[in-house]
């Protein structure tokens, strides 16, 4: 999975971007059927708790 954060000024925040190149390597059997149930499960919460280490809040991040 590539994730990226970028600034986005219309929105006034960082936004978090993600893809997934070799899609069909997650195994649906892992309950990880796409990329955005992979990325919620196995990803959100760790780029968040990298993103809140480098001073980067809610309060940064856009909708």
């Amino acid at each position: 999975m590539n994730v990226r954060v970028d600034w986005n000024d219309s929105s006034a925040g960082y936004e978090i971007y993600y893809d997934i190149p070799d899609l069909h390597k997650i195994d649906a059997s892992q309950g990880n059927s796409d990329a955005e149930g992979f990325y919620e499960r196995d990803v959100y919460w760790r780029v968040i708790a990298d993103l809140e280490s480098l001073g980067i809040g809610s309060e940064l991040r856009a909708l």
